[in-house]
């Protein structure tokens, strides 16, 4: 009687372990399941977003290579200004002078690598891919920075626009201010934008040259612009 006992309270030992190994291993199943299943979605995600940035950087180096293109002409245009606020000084006169034109203005993106940020993208990135991308969205913003200061210059010197006069010593400066710091501005824009364009090349950023095809397209057109004309 007593071995038919123990036996019975083996075998019940015995189904019980059964079960509860069952139990566990359903659980370890289920947790391993949704771990796969979220490195899933977080891989899904990862590459959308890396996707949408690479678009987004891919409009953004071409501000870089366009304003590559049209460095010199602002450079000249900003010299013959210049020469002719000097004539200004000297004579108390503007010539007449048709429209100056501007530096080229692009808005660039940022809006994917926002996203991916707030939704936590880089801790799921290689530590070095995340700097990197860091990095140039970074020297874009220090670009866009740069071209809003140099606008601003350019909006004064639009004040010489207009037909042959006098003018006072107080426009004068005005002006005069106008393009040493259009000068100087144009300087570090285009410091920032030879940077940037090489850092986001060397990180294998392709520039789209959208309505322009290719960089041969875009430069026909830089050229035929206002500001590469003469004064």
């Amino acid at each position: 009687m007593g071995d038919v006992s123990r036996k019975s309270v083996a075998v019940k030992r015995r189904k019980f372990a059964r079960e509860v190994g069952s139990v566990v291993l359903g659980v370890l199943i289920a947790l391993l399941i949704g771990e796969v299943a979220d490195w899933v979605r977080w891989q899904i995600r990862l590459r959308d977003g890396l996707q949408a940035m690479s678009g987004e950087l891919s409009g953004n180096r071409f501000n870089f290579v366009e304003r590559r293109l049209e460095q010199k002409c602002i450079e000249s245009r900003l010299i013959s200004i210049g020469k002719v606020l000097d004539r200004a000084r000297q004579t108390g006169s503007l010539p007449a002078i048709g429209t100056i034109g501007f530096p080229a203005v692009r808005p660039s993106e940022s809006t994917a690598f926002e996203v991916a940020k707030s939704e936590g993208l880089p801790l799921h990135m290689d530590r070095q891919r995340a700097r990197d991308l860091a990095m140039l969205y970074v020297q874009m913003d220090a670009y866009n920075s740069a071209v809003s200061s140099e606008q601003n210059s350019w909006k004064t010197l639009q004040l010489l626009s207009g037909s042959e006069r006098k003018v006072s010593d107080d426009f004068l400066i005005v002006l005069l201010q106008a393009w040493a710091n259009a000068s100087r501005e144009g300087v570090v824009t285009g410091v920032l934008a030879q940077q940037g364009d090489d850092n986001f090349k060397r990180f294998g950023v392709t520039a789209d040259f959208g309505e322009f095809h290719d960089l041969a397209g875009l430069a026909k057109k830089v050229s035929e612009r206002q500001s590469c004309q003469p004064l």
